[in-house]
């Protein structure tokens, strides 16, 4: 392929056609070692407009659509660009390859603004007694949390069993939970890991199942599956080993994870080819596709995609404590 070849129109809900623009732009960024979203700007806009108003049969085949022709990773790319926009919604679409019912309650929740704009105002508050590491999160990254707080109201707000008439503090962690990437009934979404609260980075991880995961990593995992070299503040390298056994992490976005430094920051983004410099940013590891690439997908509940539906995926939180 070559670089001059543009990517064909897009049929959301075809995933043939999401299929193909994934494997174009897997070639091309393969081409240009760099990892890249296979939507653009205006096609971002269209998406967000297609799941904010269509009809049930349309929402149904465009999510389908989505995780079946483009699968977790680029999924995962598209949420972290739409977070700019529609932050709420990009939870939901973070949440599809696992998720899918919950993503697809969250999405009808925000089509109905009405029902959750009133869903919002009768969250209860919670306290540090009911949830700290929800507690601790909103404090490290408020934008983050705040568009998980706007998702579940969105997935209580579809929760026709019991409506919204005393959603109890546990009913709301709970909720908070399952749309972080909790799956099953005693599953968690949102924990301390080496001292740090995280969203877990894929659906169902836990924080035991991430620091063995993290600790069976290499530095040759970290060049392949990060954005650079990892380096401290002062340009010295970081250690791998010190970094995959005892590093504390931070959320870069949905499924991304930056990893702090002897210091206590964030560690940087070094070249990897050293044939230019690049701005300091931090470094940032896909463990998406580490996950995925190490075969464990079944430890975070992954569900084969040859029956592509809404069924497999725990259902709306409807029990109160």
């Amino acid at each position: 392929m070559g670089l001059e070849e543009s990517p064909k129109p897009l049929d959301f809900t075809s995933p043939e056609s999401l299929r193909e623009r994934g494997d174009t732009i897997d070639r091309l960024g393969a081409i240009l070692e760099i990892e890249l979203t296979p939507l653009d700007g205006t096609e971002i806009w269209q998406l967000i407009e297609l799941l904010s108003t269509a009809d049930a049969k349309a929402l149904h085949a465009t999510l389908i659509a989505l995780r079946v022709g483009l699968g977790e990773s680029m999924t995962a790319r598209i949420a972290n660009r739409m977070f700019i926009i529609r932050p709420a919604l990009a939870v939901a679409l973070a949440r599809l390859e696992l998720q899918p019912s919950t993503s697809l309650a969250i999405t009808k929740g925000l089509q109905d603004t009405s029902g959750a704009s009133k869903a919002i105002l009768k969250l209860p508050k919670l306290g540090q007694e009911d949830a700290p590491e929800i507690i601790a999160i909103s404090q490290k990254a408020p934008a983050l949390m705040e568009a998980h707080w706007i998702a579940a109201a969105a997935l209580l707000s579809q929760d026709t069993a019991f409506g919204l008439e005393g959603v109890s503090p546990a009913r709301m962690v709970a909720a908070l939970h399952q749309v972080s990437g909790a799956i099953g009934p005693d599953g968690i979404g949102i924990f301390l890991f080496r001292g740090h609260p995280i969203i877990t980075p894929r659906g169902g991880l836990s924080a035991e199942t991430l620091d063995h995961f993290l600790k069976d990593l290499d530095e040759s995992d970290l060049a392949a599956f990060g954005n650079g070299s990892p380096q401290q503040e002062n340009d010295e390298p970081a250690s791998a080993k010190e970094i995959l056994e005892k590093a504390p992490v931070a959320n870069r976005g949905f499924g991304y994870l930056g990893f702090f430094g002897s210091q206590g920051q964030l560690l940087l983004r070094g070249n990897r080819q050293d044939r230019s410099t690049i701005p300091r940013e931090p470094f940032e590891f896909d463990a998406i596709r580490a996950i995925r690439s190490r075969g464990i997908s079944q430890l975070s509940g992954d569900k084969s995609k040859s029956k592509a539906t809404f069924e497999s995926a725990p259902e709306i939180v409807t029990t109160q404590e």
